[in-house]
This record gives C-alpha cells, structure tokens and sequence, in this order.
C-alpha cells in the first residue's frame, strides 16, 4: 500500500510563499444520503463536517470523518465519499496558485473518457515536503465561521468578493499549517479529557455562562491557569471558543428561523442585544439583520 507521503511526492508542487488561491466552488450541503464514485478533481477540496460522519476513501487509505473534522481532498488522486443519514458539511474547492478558472462543478470533476493533464492543479512545497502530510486534518474553532463566510461571499458575489475569499482561505491555511505542526497543542496530560468534556458541554449550551470565572470554577483552577491549558488542549482560549460557537448558532437561526435578533442573541447566549450586535459584526463583518437579509437574497 503506497503511503500519503510517497502519493503526495508525485503531484506537481510550487514554492507556498507565492500562493494565491482562487476559489473556484463553495457550498453548504445538508442531505439524508449523499455518495460520491471513485472520482479525481482538477483542483483542491477542504470539507469540514457539521453534523454527521463521512466515509471516505481517498487513494488506498480510508477514513471515518467526524462533526467537526476537515477531509482535504487533492488533485488527480481517486476518492469516494458515501453517506446515508443525515449530513451537512461545507465544501470549498480551490487552487492554490490562481492557475484554474473553472467554475462549475462538472468541469472540476475529471471526465475520465477526456482528461486532460495540463488542468490538474500544483501543490505547494515547503522545504520538508507537502503542505499537508495527512487527509484528515484537526480544524481549529474558527474554521467552520471562516468557511461558512466564503460560502456566503461565493455565492452573494459582491465588489471584491474574490480578494475576501483569498484573503480567509489563506488565513484557513496558515492555521492548518500551524496546527499541524505545533507539538504542545497535545492534550494537557492531567486535565485533558476534562477539558475536552467541557468544550463538548459549551458546544451543547452555548448560552450557559461560560465566562472565565465559570471555567475557572468548573476547572478547579485559577483564571489564568485554566485559560491556559484549555488553549493547549483545545488550540484557542475558552473565551474565543465560546464566541465561536455562539457565531456559528446564530448564522444558523438568522438563515433557518424566523426569531427575532434579539430573540437570537439570548438564546445563544447575549441578553444585552447591542452586544450581541457588536460581536456578530465584528465576526461576521456585517450586522446580523444585514447577513439575514443577504442569506434571504441569495
């Protein structure tokens, strides 16, 4: 079984400084069944799980991809996906160096009566190979609100909606890399598995009171200390986790729901409105009734 890295070893690769990505499709998908055949893209896919589990085979290696987990998929490299209860997940595709402008998605998927090599996308380099040497990737807090943003900046296609993409799939990247690079982001060895267990409750009730004090108490720490090994553990502070998980609740009531803001804002945990308001676009980059009525266009 040939392994990830001697795989990677023969995509054609370039130098990361000079990136540009170009994002060439963007989506939310929820679906009861979902099942993608053997296939090769063109391009690049990041797709991060919402709710639901994937199973996917990507070359000879398969994978169970759960919420909250990233699957990269790369160019000219066969894989399937399949699916049948109920799923969402973001899908992004892109190049990393601006090299393809295909924009549909049948064009991206290879058409293996008519491939065509000189479509398939480089991979960029870094001196100790790849930039990614696995296919399932750790996804830091706020990956799911940043894609979730070039999605809605994809599909509104204002001015400059190109340049935003790039600038949050780079960002997507870089923390990528980090993450996978960073050796004291393993889990704390003494409070670990409880941190994690509270960041899987701040998850479940986002609206609870989740502030350091909180923590703090619910940690048996000092503020500091507990702030501390929950960014070891987790990769962010509790104070941005929980922010983060509070954003991406209320972008999903303001789409699927018709309560009002303040209505939102309480029920993902912010009882003073402009606050909430305040936080939301400082985020998401526009007010929560703007990203309603923009979600309702589009």
């Amino acid at each position: 079984m040939a392994s990830f890295a001697m795989m990677v070893d023969s995509m054609p690769r370039s130098a990361f400084h000079s990136m540009a990505p170009n994002i060439h499709w963007a989506k939310r998908i929820h679906s009861a069944i979902y099942q993608i055949d053997k296939r090769r893209i063109y391009d690049f896919e990041l797709l991060y799980v919402l709710k639901g589990e994937i199973q996917a085979r990507v070359g000879e290696h398969a994978f169970l991809v759960p919420a909250g987990k990233l699957l990269y998929l790369p160019a000219n490299v066969y894989h399937s996906i399949h699916f049948h209860t109920d799923l969402s997940f973001i899908g992004i595709h892109f190049d990393y160096f601006g090299e393809m402008t295909l924009t549909d998605g049948d064009e991206i998927v290879v058409n293996e009566a008519a491939c065509n090599d000189n479509l398939f996308c480089t991979e960029p380099s870094l001196p100790f190979g790849p930039l990614f040497r696995q296919h399932l990737l750790n996804a830091p807090a706020e990956t799911a609100s940043m894609m979730d943003r070039i999605v809605d900046e994809f599909t509104a296609k204002k001015a400059g909606y190109g340049l935003v993409c790039r600038g949050l799939l780079l960002q997507i990247l870089v923390m990528l890399l980090r993450d996978q690079d960073e050796a004291e982001r393993q889990v704390h060895p003494v409070y670990g598995k409880t941190i994690v267990q509270l960041a899987d409750r701040m998850e479940a009730n986002c609206a609870a009171d989740w502030s350091s004090h909180a923590i703090s108490n619910e940690l048996k720490l000092s503020p500091d200390y507990a702030a501390k090994v929950f960014k070891e553990t987790i990769g962010v502070p509790p104070g941005r986790y929980i922010q983060q998980i509070r954003h991406q609740a209320a972008k999903k009531m303001l789409r699927e729901t018709d309560a009002t803001i303040e209505t939102i804002g309480k029920q993902v945990g912010y009882d003073d409105l402009h606050y909430f308001n305040r936080i939301f676009h400082k985020l998401e980059g526009i007010p929560p009734g703007n990203y309603r009525k923009m979600m309702a266009i589009v």
